[in-house]
């Protein structure tokens, strides 16, 4: 108990690193142990998280490197503390933790060069902040990627971060190019037929035709409506729903044109199934297609078999390290200069040697002049607080203090009771000169 109370004393006696203030609400930093007052400590951190942007905030004090814990910005940034309300207004401290939460994941992840942001989030039409802001690490080869948010579901491209409604967005040049992982994808029905074995693909006939010839064309004519309003409506402006209105008759003639244009393309579709399975079934065609199995399992044999899951491997292990290069980037501009270091230590060394010379120098002895006895300390506090000046009798250089004014008549008497902070409890007689 009487540890506790010491510990207690020695927190109410430290200064403010800032505002050096004692009687204020202050916080006890745990990773340094130096001491912040709510007020600074608030400020100190909305100036990093909003204006620096900065989601690794260093201690205030200026020579100190060592960063503030994360619970620590919690307890300043805390919205259900209505106490902190007096230091900055709760929404504010719920956006700034918001904000400092966001910059950490983007920091971890890599953010910007290797991870992005949902456009239609990112534009906060969605306005609840739990869905607010979706942040995505790069996939190496996906770069037509699609917001997992089941109340925005946004298709956008990673490359530049601009939403996207089709494939459409990749031929249009510049350095936006569709990955190798986005078409292995894509592919995934043609490799299917190209790969299966000849009899499955016979087999496979009946479900293709109905697939073509019939689900295809009631999917257009059902799905491009269907799709098209609900883009309309997901504008979320007071215009959306007559937009939407006026727009139906002529979303709904398109789809049928779009019917009746799908069995022009079900034709040949059909037929480049039925030419694929006739090939697999000819002998020559048959080896080249066990050929390519054999290879695969040889590949397999030293290590080669998923080499899709070997290049992924290889590319996060890339990943991960130009990661941690940023990181480390990114952690040499938050470090304070060693200029500006050493001159704030050098001014702290000053100001401590300032103040252990005024102690030294702080005169405590008796004088006796016309008014009677007076502390000398009081007649020195106008400037002569410099040992050197006394001890050399050279009183009168003192500021607001002339040789007309005031005589020292023992002078290295003077000298000597400040040596001794006045313990000597010598006498100095000062005579006013009228």
């Amino acid at each position: 108990m009487a540890l506790q109370n010491v510990k207690a004393d020695l927190q109410q006696q430290q200064k403010c690193c800032n505002c050096h203030q004692i009687n204020t609400w202050r916080i006890l930093l745990r990773n340094c142990s130096h001491m912040i007052c709510i007020f600074c400590g608030i400020e100190y951190i909305r100036e990093w998280i909003q204006e620096k942007d900065k989601c690794r905030i260093k201690c205030p004090k200026k020579s100190c490197r060592i960063r503030i814990h994360e619970n620590d910005i919690k307890a300043l940034l805390d919205s259900e503390n209505r106490a902190l309300d007096i230091f900055l207004p709760q929404p504010q401290r719920e956006w700034l933790q918001f904000k400092h939460d966001k910059d950490v994941i983007g920091y971890a992840l890599g953010a910007p060069k290797y991870a992005k942001q949902c456009p239609l989030c990112m534009k906060e039409i969605i306005k609840t902040v739990k869905y607010q802001k979706n942040f995505y690490a790069k996939v190496d080869g996906c770069n037509f990627v699609r917001c997992s948010n089941l109340r925005c579901n946004q298709w956008f491209c990673f490359c530049c971060g601009d939403p996207v409604q089709s494939w459409q967005h990749f031929s249009q040049g510049g350095q936006c190019r569709v990955s190798w992982d986005d078409v292995y994808k894509l592919t995934y029905l043609l490799r299917f037929i190209v790969f299966s074995d000849a009899c499955t693909n016979f087999l496979l006939i009946p479900i293709a035709w109905l697939a073509i010839w019939i689900f295809l064309p009631l999917f257009v004519l059902i799905g491009f409506p269907y799709f098209s309003l609900r883009g309309i409506l997901k504008l979320q402006f007071a215009a959306a729903i007559p937009l939407a209105i006026l727009a139906s008759p002529f979303i709904f003639a398109t789809s049928i044109i779009l019917f009746f244009g799908t069995f022009l393309t079900a034709f040949p579709l059909y037929v480049f199934y039925i030419i694929i399975s006739v090939i697999k079934c000819i002998p020559p065609a048959t080896h080249i297609f066990k050929v390519m199995d054999y290879a695969a399992k040889a590949a397999g044999v030293f290590g080669f078999g998923n080499w899709k899951q070997i290049l992924m491997d290889s590319r996060d292990a890339r990943f991960e390290l130009e990661v941690e290069k940023m990181q480390i980037e990114y952690e040499k501009s938050e470090q304070i200069p060693t200029i500006e270091r050493n001159e704030q230590q050098q001014l702290e060394y000053e100001a401590a040697e300032l103040a252990r010379e005024a102690r030294q120098n702080r005169a405590v002895g008796a004088a006796q002049c016309a008014g009677g006895a007076v502390d000398i300390g009081r007649v020195l506090k106008k400037g002569a607080h410099n040992y050197e000046v006394v001890r050399k009798g050279e009183i009168q250089k003192v500021q607001f203090l002339g040789i007309n004014d005031i005589k020292v008549n023992d002078a290295q008497a003077v000298a000597e009771n400040i040596k001794l902070k006045g313990k000597a409890g010598k006498v100095v007689k000062l005579a006013a000169i009228v």
